[in-house]
């Protein structure tokens, strides 16, 4: 059963959408919903066109420049350090034209050049990730079939300099972007249908991520008592027959239908004033079709089949995927048992008894652990100390969960662990989260506001879990470092 206002009202007739109106009828709403509008201060983005267009260009002579100059500080290193090693100047050149030439070509056909964003824009890290190996590969093949000699260690210096570089760049360009979105100098402004629990997670979505510039100027809803309300800051302008003037008067170039079940005719109403007038047009799926396992699409000869995802790895992933776990974990372990060591004796002088705390928590297939940290950081019992809050901020007093992830308690990548008073609670869509080992850090750890420990953060999991791999993982963790050394601060 749908939520109560969730649905259009069948009593109210879609007139203001069919093709039969008269012009009378269409001038009076036209002048009702500008009424509407002036008592909403809506602020409603630009949205140049050219200045869009700008910034993409700006973005790609970026993106190329910031190639060069990771090629070329390899090879200016190369020299200082080793001579022996150093190309002639002209293989210098080709090295650094030819990689940037066939990693400029893979960025292009995976869709970097697109504005194709997503939380923290992991999906722009993990597609840089993709381009960055794949023409690491084919640059030093295409130089070998020429019969250019470079230096492997050369090779890689070069371009192990290259992606820090170019994530910085497109770190700085993100900022700026959304900057512009922001202040609504470059956005789409965009109309909501719906004003349930849909509608208001679609809009805490489009509220963390502006640089998508996507600015909800308003929401529709066929119950005249939310006529004027606000939903998550939002105003409720009108109703479905009145979608023509809103389009019209709101400058609207996409409209979400965000309601759990809407009638078809109103659907078909809907698409058919979108078409006329140019606007995009998507339906935003209810919170529990999300949750339900990936669709999968099979065929026999013509006939399609659909079943289900269960969102497991195959085995080989799941070996590669604990194999990272444990290189990353013991290397990480080892580089910084320095800084652990640190955080024990500070833990030492500032608290008594253990220096570790454990918490138990709920893992893969329901099995206990107990979660180690030190506890002298904010989530300890003990009182907050400011050296608790500087360890916490250097995520010292997690490096004790680096054992878990040895043990196999946890992944350096994966859902949030959960509690077990929490795990008692659970539905069947929550039960997707045990299916996968928890994770020390994951997409609720690089979000700009990270949700509370003991928030359920549901689709934020499925979107890992219906979408784990080896390199979704490696993009985490580089999101997770680039948090740590550069926050990133929600919109307030």
């Amino acid at each position: 059963m749908a939520a109560p206002h969730d649905t259009p009202s069948n009593e109210r007739k879609p007139g203001g959408l069919g093709p039969g109106d008269s012009s009378s009828t269409d001038t009076l709403q036209i002048s009702q919903v500008a009424d509407r509008l002036r008592e909403e201060p809506a602020s409603r983005p630009l949205q140049l066109a050219w200045l869009r267009d700008t910034m993409t260009l700006i973005r790609q002579i970026g993106d190329a420049l910031a190639l060069l100059a990771g090629q070329w500080l390899g090879m200016f290193l190369l020299e200082a350090r080793f001579p022996d090693l150093a190309p002639t100047r002209s293989v210098a050149w080709i090295s650094g034209l030819t990689g940037t030439g066939t990693m400029l070509l893979l960025m292009g056909y995976v869709g970097l050049n697109r504005d194709d964003h997503s939380i923290l824009n992991i999906r722009e890290t993990q597609k840089i990730l993709r381009s960055w190996l794949l023409a690491a590969a084919a640059a030093l093949l295409l130089l070998y079939l020429a019969r250019i000699e470079v230096s492997r260690f050369g090779w890689l210096l070069t371009w192990a300099l290259t992606l820090p570089i170019l994530l910085l760049h497109r770190d700085l360009f993100w900022h700026l972007s959304r900057w512009l979105h922001r202040r609504g100098i470059v956005g789409t402004s965009a109309l909501v249908y719906g004003t349930g629990s849909s509608a208001r997670m679609l809009l805490k979505k489009l509220r963390l991520m502006p640089e998508l510039g996507i600015h909800v100027v308003g929401l529709i809803d066929d119950d005249p008592r939310k006529l004027g309300e606000r939903i998550e800051g939002v105003p409720v302008l009108g109703d479905s027959t009145e979608l023509r003037a809103l389009l019209r008067l709101t400058a609207t170039r996409r409209i979400y239908i965000a309601l759990a079940q809407v009638p078809r005719r109103t659907v078909t109403d809907i698409l058919s004033v979108c078409r006329a007038r140019g606007v995009d047009f998507q339906i935003v799926p209810s919170f529990h079709d999300m949750a339900l396992p990936r669709i999968r699409i099979e065929e026999i000869d013509g006939i399609p089949l659909l079943g289900v995802s269960h969102a497991r790895l195959r085995p080989w992933r799941a070996v590669m995927k604990r194999g990272l776990d444990l290189l990353l974990g013991t290397i990480l372990l080892v580089v910084f048992s320095p800084l652990l060591a640190l955080g024990m004796v500070a833990t030492r002088l500032a608290t008594s008894g253990p220096m570790f705390q454990r918490h138990r928590r709920v893992g893969r297939d329901g099995a206990l652990f107990h979660l180690l940290r030190l506890r002298i950081g904010p989530r300890s019992d003990t009182h907050p100390t400011r050296t608790g809050a500087i360890l916490h901020r250097l995520a010292i007093d997690a490096m004790p969960m680096l054992v878990n992830v040895i043990r196999g308690d946890l992944s350096l990548v994966g859902p949030r662990s959960a509690h077990i008073r929490d795990v008692a609670r659970y539905d069947e869509f929550h039960r997707l989260r045990l299916n996968v080992r928890p994770g020390i850090t994951g997409l609720w750890r690089i979000l700009p506001h990270a949700p509370p420990e003991r928030d359920d953060s549901l689709d934020i999991d499925l979107q890992y879990i219906h979408h784990q791999s080896l390199l979704l993982d490696l993009s985490i963790l580089i999101e997770t470092v680039r948090n740590l050394v550069l926050p990133r601060k929600s919109p307030t």
